[in-house]
């Protein structure tokens, strides 16, 4: 599998090898700046390590397609993982370690989330638009 990650998400990607230890993890850049695709695979790759639970979502997300699903599972076939995960509507699973991902759109289903129980990861995609009361 051959990676040509920016040298900003080093720390990230350092984290394969040691296991998750900084708590928050905050990416800064425009349109194009390679944020969302280097999260992408860095989630891909640790799904692949242990079970994980993350969740994935946004401020609005009227349905899955305003998700970064489309963008995870384009990631899984681009590396020929595809045989390796479950890929459903609402949530995408590793076969073998049992990580999946959820897709939560923050403002109207807050409820939903705080009742999500052993979440591992969150990834909050353009986490600029979140509000203080989704947060």
């Amino acid at each position: 599998m051959n990676l040509s990650i920016s040298k900003k998400f080093k720390d990230l990607f350092s984290q394969l090898k040691t296991g998750l230890k900084n708590r928050f993890y905050i990416y800064f850049g425009g349109r194009g700046s390679g944020k969302s695709w280097a999260v992408g695979i860095f989630i891909v790759l640790i799904m692949r390590l242990k079970k994980y639970r993350i969740l994935c979502t946004r401020e609005f997300q009227k349905n899955i397609a305003d998700s970064s699903k489309k963008l995870i599972e384009d990631t899984i076939k681009r590396f020929k993982l595809d045989h390796e995960f479950d890929m459903q509507r609402g949530v995408t699973r590793h076969k073998k370690t049992g990580s999946e991902i959820l897709y939560y759109g923050l403002h109207h289903n807050a409820q939903e989330i705080k009742s999500l129980e052993g979440v591992d990861i969150v990834w909050c995609e353009e986490s600029e638009n979140t509000s203080q009361e989704s947060l």
